[in-house]
């Protein structure tokens, strides 16, 4: 897992620099900054989540196909390399197409699980307009693209859309990474059905 603390440290510097600009009495060059600021950390956070989701579906195979290295290697091809962007519908805010990468059950019970609400529900809502906002910015004239959010909510969304990383690796049965050498060991009998890592043995 990456180290999100970076993403807060980057944020951290630079109120601290638009502070001492306006302790210096340069209004406008704090103002310039935040502009300027706001677009950095938007590419900031969607090239953290489009690290940490990426490793995480590289982990499927490692499960659930025991490590096979041309199943990992197909999956690598098909599935994972450049491909990040088209798991997720951004101008809509959905993540139907990401859910539908591992099957019907799966999607069917993840959406029933988001119906309900609560932190996981924001979760998946901050990092799909965070997502959001990053497809506008680097199709929409990166210079003159006005970035609606502040820094400071650009970061409270940040913060709020990090559990749903947690909630992918359980929801996908990698919350515990199986290196591919030691994934031979790992019977098939033993991984439950994914609808299951929500719904126990099928009560609710």
């Amino acid at each position: 897992m990456g180290d999100s603390s970076f993403i807060d440290a980057f944020y951290t510097r630079h109120l601290e620099m638009h502070q001492y600009l306006l302790e210096q009495k340069e209004v406008s060059f704090a103002s310039d900054l935040n502009t300027t600021f706001a677009r950095s950390l938007v590419l900031a956070i969607a090239s953290f989540f489009e690290h940490e989701v990426t490793e995480i579906v590289r982990q499927v195979p490692a499960v659930y196909a025991k490590g096979q290295p041309m199943i990992a290697a197909m999956i690598e091809k098909n599935v994972i390399a450049r491909k990040y962007h088209t798991w997720f519908d951004w101008d809509a805010r959905s993540a139907g197409p990401f859910l539908a990468l591992f099957g019907s059950e799966y999607k069917s019970a993840v959406q029933a699980r988001l119906k309900k609400g609560g932190s996981e529900y924001t979760a998946i809502s901050a990092f799909l307009e965070l997502g959001n906002i990053r497809n506008r910015l680097v199709h929409q004239n990166y210079v003159q693209f006005q970035v609606e959010r502040t820094s400071e909510e650009l970061h409270a969304l940040f913060r709020d859309a990090l559990p749903v990383l947690k909630f992918m690796r359980e929801s996908l049965g990698v919350d515990t990474a199986v290196p591919p050498e030691d994934s031979a060991d790992i019977s098939a009998d033993s991984k439950s059905d994914l609808a299951t890592l929500f719904y126990g043995n099928g009560a609710d």
